[in-house]
C-alpha cells in the first residue's frame, strides 16, 4: 500500500528491496508488475525480485525470460541474482549468456560461474577464453577456471585446452576453493598505483 502512494524515488527503491527481502510469494506479483514497466522503478524491481523470485514458479520463469531482454542491464541483474542463489540448476542459463554481445553480461556470467563452481563449466569457459577479446574478461575467465580446477595457466587458452583434453576424463573438483600461490618473486609490476601482470 505504501509503495502505491510513495513518490520519493529513494523510498520507493527501499520499499522494493524490502519486498524482495521479505521472501513472501505475495510480493512476487507486485515486483513483477513493477519490473514489466519502463521507468526508474524497473531495475530496482528486477534486482529485488532476484532476491526470492527464483523460488516462485512465475517469478523464476519471468526472470529467466529476462536473459533474452534487449536491455543488457536486465540480463546482468538476473545473472548476478542467479549467482547469489547458489542454485546449480540455474547455472546452465548463465552458460547460455557467456557469449552475449554485451561485455558486462559476459563478465557477470563469468563471475557467477565462479560462485557456482562446477566442473561442468570448465569446457564452456575455455571455449569462451579462446574467442574473448577483452583482457579484463580473459583475466576473469582465468581466475574462474583456477577457482574451479586449481590449475593456473592463467589467460593462456591453448594451455587450458591442452590441460583439459588430458585431464577431463578423470578430473575431480576439490571441495575446497584453491588459494593462489604467493611467492617471494612476483610477475606483477606497479605503474602509478596499478598492479600490472
Amino acid at each position: 500500500k505504501h509503495l502505491r502512494r510513495e513518490r520519493d524515488r529513494v523510498i520507493v527503491e527501499s520499499l522494493l528491496l524490502g519486498l524482495g527481502r521479505s521472501n513472501s510469494f505475495r510480493a512476487t506479483p507486485v515486483l513483477m508488475n513493477k519490473a514489466k514497466r519502463r521507468g526508474p522503478q524497473r531495475l530496482p524491481a528486477i534486482s529485488a525480485l532476484t532476491l526470492h523470485g527464483f523460488k516462485h514458479h512465475n517469478g523464476r520463469a519471468f526472470l529467466l525470460d529476462l536473459l533474452k531482454s534487449r536491455y543488457w542491464q536486465d540480463r546482468v541483474l538476473v545473472v548476478d541474482g542467479i549467482g547469489n542463489t547458489g542454485d546449480q540448476s540455474l547455472a546452465a542459463s548463465v552458460v547460455s549468456v557467456l557469449n552475449d554481445d554485451q561485455w558486462q553480461v559476459r563478465l557477470a556470467a563469468i563471475e557467477t560461474l565462479r560462485k557456482l563452481r562446477s566442473a561442468e563449466w570448465v569446457e564452456p569457459l575455455i571455449l569462451q577464453l579462446e574467442v574473448e577479446e577483452r583482457l579484463r574478461l580473459q583475466k576473469a575467465i582465468g581466475q574462474t577456471l583456477f577457482v574451479i580446477t586449481g590449475q593456473n595457466p592463467y589467460m593462456d587458452a591453448p594451455s587450458w585446452t591442452g590441460w583439459w583434453l588430458a585431464a577431463r576424463s578423470d578430473f575431480v573438483m576439490s571441495k575446497e576453493i584453491p588459494v593462489p600461490h604467493k611467492s617471494s618473486g612476483t610477475i606483477s609490476k606497479g605503474f602509478y598505483g596499478l598492479a600490472l601482470d
